[in-house]
């Protein structure tokens, strides 16, 4: 993938397109100061209730800011 987004410069991404997610994806540019570039690899998939997924997006935030 290219255009303007990524300033003129290509990236990859895989996609599971029956699946609908994003399996891997790499861009040549930082997403934050502390790096040169970007990637990003799916793990793992799991479905939770509405409720579950809820809980689960609070507990990752909550386990970034301690990390900091």
């Amino acid at each position: 993938m290219g255009g303007p987004g990524l300033d003129g410069q290509e990236g990859f991404v895989s996609v599971d397109s029956q699946r609908q997610h994003i399996v891997q994806l790499e861009l040549p540019l930082p997403n934050n100061r502390e790096w040169r570039d970007f990637a990003l690899r799916l793990e793992s998939v799991r479905e939770l209730a509405p409720e579950d997924w809820q809980a689960h997006k609070r507990a990752a935030i909550a386990q970034y800011f301690a990390r900091r």
